[in-house]
């Protein structure tokens, strides 16, 4: 639906299939459904949110490299002419490096936007937590006595940290994540976190909340 959506936009039709009406086009919009494709992430945002050049770029992510035994360091990459219109998922699959590593570094950045590239490549990849089982950026962000509040808020502070520290997400959210958890009768993390997504998109917090029941 979405990528038949996506080739309408550009004027184009999605294989066989028919286009959307118009009305097909509304009742999925108020059903709270995003027609939009996912963006892709594309190397030129990157330079431009770091202000870095290719070579940069190539030099930090080569660190993922140096951490990883299986791949070797010292390769030399070839740079094409178009690199700047590439995804950056197909220039890791091309290059050899960590896409997962990657693009938890760039979810860092939203939330310690002065770091470097590199310096949350390094934050990502180094996994040391402390002796309580914290990571050390979300001390960065939060504050030593992040535990203690949680605790204080009656919260499952370990799963709130760990789920932090696996997503790479703010502690709004991990938050959220547990209270649904708590409350629902399906503990299943994964489903909850879906779940709390669809109904979040959902939500219109200009509204009431009878507006939105």
């Amino acid at each position: 639906m979405r990528l038949i959506y996506h080739q309408m936009e550009q004027g184009k039709h999605y294989k066989k299939y028919k286009d959307l009406t118009e009305e097909q086009i509304s009742w999925w919009t108020e059903q709270g459904v995003n027609l939009q494709l996912k963006p892709r992430t594309i190397i030129r945002n990157i330079l431009t949110k770091f202000n870095i050049d290719i070579n940069e770029l190539i030099h930090s992510f080569e660190l993922i490299n140096k951490n990883d035994k299986d791949n070797d360091s010292d390769k030399s990459i070839e740079i094409p002419k178009n690199i700047e219109k590439q995804t950056l998922k197909s220039f890791c699959i091309q290059n050899g490096y960590n896409y997962d590593v990657v693009s938890k570094a760039l979810k860092l950045h939203k939330m310690l936007p002065n770091d470097s590239l590199e310096q949350l490549l390094n934050r990502v990849i180094n996994k040391k937590k402390n002796k309580k089982g914290v990571a050390p950026w979300i001390y960065d962000v939060y504050g030593f006595f992040i535990e203690e509040i949680l605790l204080e808020l009656n919260l499952d502070a370990s799963m709130i940290l760990n789920t932090m520290y696996q997503d790479i997400i703010p502690i709004e959210k991990a938050i959220c994540y547990q209270i649904f958890s708590r409350v629902g009768k399906n503990k299943n993390y994964k489903w909850v976190k879906g779940f709390y997504q669809k109904v979040i998109e959902k939500i219109d917090f200009h509204k009431t909340e009878e507006e939105n029941a």
